[in-house]
């Protein structure tokens, strides 16, 4: 190295010197970099979160006439986060172009001050090739070097967005090392050959809020197979978190389960498909079509389908769709109707034929006839046992065990 710059301090030391500045470039502007990048960040959620919204309310934008006002919003908003995101890659691209342009005028620097000692004859033109070759190598650890700590400073932007899920003593495991061995994994059945159900029996059990705040304490309940139970109650009283603590999509506290007479341990091992179904009180359905909102990867014959359907009364509906169970949902199911978006959540989870299915106040989207239909085939089903959110007095009427938590 010491033939290779001539002895010469200056070319010796001049490529030193290339990182340290880009570094303290870097460093100086930081707070601009994580600003500017905490905006995009924030105003991109935003927008998601506004297009969620406006989607999900688009009856009642159009019966308020908001259209107008809705996509001025919608204008203004993406204005503002584009904004930012111009800024951002921007100003990207200028600490990128100021990367390359310092390295080609130190290289330029370096090259006038070795021509010096070149005329001297003490800087030969081998050592020069010599040196031109392994510049290319010098050049781009140092561009590269540059663009790490820039895109480094963004990063730290999401990595604390993502620190707002955890705790503050878990938020280290988002970078931990995990060692994962993807030759030998053993992949568990999504839906599994349920066996012979006979009964279900919750015992004393606890359900409380994800603050510890308790919803409901020492409730008891034994459900045989075929039985219906109406689970009737005021606004709030807990009707819905009750029955997604049934069905195993909410944690119990304290008290037994019992299947088949036999007590449960690990509770997941039961509460799950093909055991359990549940339809939502407002389904969320995929942009993708009928037929794939209602398998969802599912690989069910054509008369598990057809079963799933007339059950869940689609059929007519599906009957009238030009592109039958093709037909795009549109995003958040947009291009159904409430009560269409409600039935193809119920032929979801019927086409699983569970042993155990809770449904989640179904009827305040259907009209009369469809709503007597559907009940017709649910409560004929004598080897469907279920658990239904309703104050429909009728209803309730016709099932074998009514909860009453008002």
């Amino acid at each position: 190295m010491e033939n290779l710059t001539g002895g010469t301090p200056p070319v010796r030391y001049l490529p030193c010197v290339v990182p340290c500045k880009l570094y303290f470039l870097v460093k100086k502007t930081k707070t601009y970099i994580e600003r500017n990048r905490k905006k995009v960040r924030e105003t991109s959620a935003q927008m998601s979160a506004t297009m969620t919204d406006i989607f999900s309310a688009m009856q009642s934008v159009k019966a308020f006439g908001s259209e107008t006002e809705v996509t001025e919003y919608m204008y203004r908003a993406n204005k503002e986060r584009c904004s930012y995101i111009i800024k951002d890659h921007i100003f990207t691209r200028v600490l990128s172009a100021m990367n390359n342009n310092v390295i080609h005028i130190t290289t330029g620097l370096i090259l006038l001050i070795a021509s010096a000692y070149m005329y001297q004859g003490t800087f030969s033109i081998g050592n020069l090739v010599l040196f031109l070759y392994y510049l290319d190598y010098i050049s781009g650890f140092v561009m590269e070097f540059g663009e790490y700590l820039a895109h480094y400073k963004q990063t730290e932007i999401a990595f604390q967005r993502l620190e707002e899920y955890f705790e503050s003593e878990d938020r280290w495991k988002l970078v931990e090392h995990t060692e994962l061995d993807l030759k030998n994994v053993e992949f568990e059945e999504a839906l599994v050959e349920a066996e012979e159900f006979h009964s279900v029996e919750y015992r004393n059990i606890g359900v409380s809020y994800g603050t510890g705040e308790f919803k409901l304490r020492g409730f008891s309940l034994k459900m045989s197979r075929g039985e219906k139970a109406a689970i009737r109650g005021k606004v709030g009283s807990g009707k819905s978190s009750l029955l997604k603590a049934l069905v195993g999509l909410l944690p119990v506290t304290g008290g037994e389960i019992f299947w088949n007479g036999v007590k449960v341990e690990q509770i997941s091992e039961y509460l799950k498909p093909a055991y359990i179904g549940y339809i939502p009180q407002s389904p969320k359905l995929m942009l993708d079509t009928i037929k794939n909102n209602i398998l969802l990867g599912l690989k069910a014959d054509g008369e598990d389908l057809a079963c799933a359907l007339k059950k869940a009364i689609l059929e007519e509906d599906i009957s009238l769709m030009s592109d039958g169970l093709e037909t795009d949902v549109g995003a958040g199911g947009g291009k159904l109707s409430g009560g269409q978006q409600k039935r193809v959540a119920a032929a979801r989870a019927l086409v699983r034929k569970p042993v155990l299915l809770g449904i989640d106040d179904i009827s305040s989207s259907l009209d009369h006839e469809t709503e007597s239909k559907f009940w017709e085939k649910i409560l004929a089903d004598k080897d469907l046992t279920c658990l239904i959110v309703t104050n429909n007095e009728e209803l309730i009427g016709r099932c074998d065990k009514v909860i009453d938590l008002s």
